[in-house]
């Protein structure tokens, strides 16, 4: 079998959490990166997907798109995935809660008009964070003491945050803390600190903030 191919846009987005679950697995992958709009719509449809969208993982005769599919398929295949039925339970509400984070945040930089209305934003996501820093409290991880492939999703979530509200944790040592748990895990760390990753972008070239090389908040 050859190596695993990854598709994304060049951005961070919703792709990165599938390459540091890559990285930290030890999985050799090729990473296919699409530049422009019309260079995804000539494959789309012609992929192959039933569902085609990106990101996307071809793996062997496994063909899978949708971000928290490939996460969970990755997570299995390297041995962080939940143990029981109760931590899938509960790994499927915090699915829901790192997701509605992240949208509310993400979305807010692909409306043009967003950006008078920052104050706002912060309120919202100091409580959704607030909700996690409580949470985290009494655990290591997520799940307990056991790192699962929801901590790469939620650490990506939480750094794109760092990055737009400088201060945002300053009230949250837990989170800051678990953090820097997680960004020293040995080929997390690795990863990180190599040219295999950027900062920016994070989002798409059209969005008011983090849609270029660099941080471009005014």
């Amino acid at each position: 079998m050859g190596k695993l191919l990854y598709c994304y846009w060049r951005p961070r987005g919703l792709g990165n959490p599938v390459k540091m679950i890559l990285e930290y697995g030890g999985i050799e992958y090729v990473q296919k990166t699409v530049v422009q709009d019309a260079d995804w719509h000539a494959e789309k449809f012609s992929s192959g997907f039933d569902f085609p969208n990106l990101p996307y993982i071809i793996d062997g005769d496994v063909k899978l798109s949708e971000s928290w599919a490939i996460y969970r398929y990755l997570a299995k295949k390297i041995g962080i995935y939940p143990d029981s039925e109760q931590e899938e339970r509960q790994a499927d509400m915090l699915q829901g809660v790192i997701q509605d984070t992240r949208s509310n945040f993400s979305n807010t930089f692909y409306r043009p008009k967003e950006n008078e209305n920052i104050d706002n934003l912060r309120v919202t996501q100091v409580a959704k964070i607030g909700m996690f820093e409580k949470y985290l409290k009494t655990r290591e991880f997520l799940l307990g003491d056991k790192l699962s492939y929801l901590d790469f999703a939620l650490y990506e979530t939480l750094d794109h945050h760092r990055h737009f509200f400088e201060d945002i944790f300053d009230d949250c040592p837990t989170i800051q803390t678990y953090m820097k748990r997680f960004k020293a895990i040995g080929r997390i760390n690795e990863y990180l600190k190599s040219d295999r990753f950027n900062i920016f972008p994070i989002n798409g070239p059209q969005t008011w903030w983090g849609g270029k090389n660099f941080n471009d908040k005014k």
